[in-house]
């Protein structure tokens, strides 16, 4: 029925439809991709986040074993006795607590917090301030 080509409206119409497409299809490819890598930063830090919840809990596992033994051989009247060191509880022989040693980043910022709670109180730990 078109006796020729089509119209030069219809031919811009087309054209503008086309770049918008384009456009549209560019801004969401970058959109997508963007959310690709905060997904693979997301995922890093998850995946630190879990292991250092497993150290710390590792780490809670041996401070309370160590608590235990400690409070089992002060109820033997064995105490501490040699300070620092190698020391012998219940027929283990057990490293004590190493000044010297950093904690670890999570057990120290716990620590921190245990600080600052307390840092406000007046007295010794668990002193009411009654007397």
């Amino acid at each position: 029925r078109w006796a020729g080509g089509p119209d030069d409206e219809l031919i811009k119409q087309n054209a503008k439809l086309a770049d918008k497409f384009k456009g549209i299809q560019k801004a969401s490819l970058q959109e997508s991709n963007m959310l690709r890598q905060h997904i693979k930063k997301l995922e890093i830090k998850y995946r630190e986040l879990q292991q250092n919840a497993k150290q710390m809990k590792t780490a809670m596992k041996h401070a309370i074993d160590a608590a235990q033994q400690a409070r089992a051989a002060a109820s033997q009247n064995q105490g501490w006795g040699q300070g620092w060191g190698q020391q012998r509880w219940g027929g283990h022989q057990q490293m004590a607590p190493n000044p010297d040693r950093p904690l670890h980043a999570g057990a120290a910022a716990i620590v921190a917090g245990w600080m600052n709670q307390n840092s406000g109180q007046d007295g010794a730990v668990g002193d009411n301030g009654g007397g």
